[in-house]
């Protein structure tokens, strides 16, 4: 069997599938835009509100979902 080789200094590239979540950056009442092709992530920005122990409502919009940060817990 071979063995291969290993290889070093080969930069991790950036995953094309991620969304900086600008939670805990909001103010009660900011809101952000999730586009269509990122919907997605709308799982992840639930789980994330709730680690972080904030409330966020979402609404559909023409080409994609609004988020806002409602009430804190």
């Amino acid at each position: 069997m071979d063995k291969l080789k290993i290889d070093k200094g080969v930069p991790l590239p950036v995953a094309g599938n991620t969304l900086r979540l600008p939670l805990a950056d909001m103010k009660v009442g900011d809101s952000f835009f999730i586009p269509e092709k990122k919907q997605q992530h709308c799982g992840s920005v639930y789980r994330a509100a709730k680690r972080l122990k904030i409330k966020i409502s979402t609404r559909s919009e023409a080409g994609g979902v609004r988020v806002w940060r409602v009430e804190d817990e």
